[in-house]
């Protein structure tokens, strides 16, 4: 998929210090790392997802060599060292950064496991390809893809997050499908996952078994 076709063209927007973060990560990585992607509840709102309140910190997600590339850019910033994280549901490469007063979380080869299945978040050979370019006057930025939060959500059982975020896919499911495709290929169990998705998004799943 052509990322620019889904694009966002900045009419949606953050709180200034929240903007200005984004702004500074992305001048500081210099264009010499590409592969990482905003997530959580700003590349929520950003995809017009509603939420209820303005998020309050940064979600940067890459793969373990990006992740690593990008802890040495934005050393300036850290407020804690690099160190793997490992939960009964998560594990990740985590780090820790601060601009401006935002709160930014760095999370480096994510692994979401529940007893149902596992997830990878695979970002510079599939979620990338699926990338929403968020683009403003002075910088553009790549978010993660909707199918992407939708399955994260589902996983963890944020049933308020999972809603709303099928309520935007739902208004147009062509534009998610693929995307979709990419994160099930990651999943240890896609027919769950493909079971739970269709009781949110039955057309979404329609394009899915074209």
């Amino acid at each position: 998929m052509d990322p620019n076709v889904n694009g966002a063209n900045g009419m949606i927007s953050l709180s200034e210090p929240i903007m200005g973060t984004i702004e500074q990560l992305v001048a500081s990585a210099n264009n010499d790392i590409k592969h990482w992607m905003l997530g959580g509840s700003c590349g929520l709102v950003l995809q017009g997802v509603p939420l209820g309140r303005e998020p309050r910190d940064v979600d940067i997600y890459a793969d373990e060599p990006d992740a690593k590339q990008l802890q040495e850019k934005w050393n300036p910033y850290a407020t804690d060292a690099p160190e793997w994280n490992a939960t009964s549901t998560y594990h990740s490469l985590l780090s820790h950064y601060q601009i401006c007063g935002v709160p930014i979380e760095l999370v480096g080869q994510f692994i979401v496991t529940t007893p149902q299945c596992q997830y990878n978040t695979i970002i510079r050979d599939a979620l990338w390809n699926h990338r929403i370019i968020y683009n403003v006057d002075r910088f553009s930025i790549a978010l993660m893809p909707l199918a992407h939060e939708l399955v994260f959500n589902i996983l963890r059982q944020r049933e308020d997050r999972t809603a709303s975020i099928a309520q935007v896919i739902n208004a147009a499911p062509e534009q998610h499908f693929a995307a979709m495709n990419a994160v099930l290929a990651n999943c240890s169990e896609p027919a769950y996952i493909r079971s739970i998705v269709n009781e949110r998004c039955p057309n979404l799943m329609a394009f899915l078994f074209v």
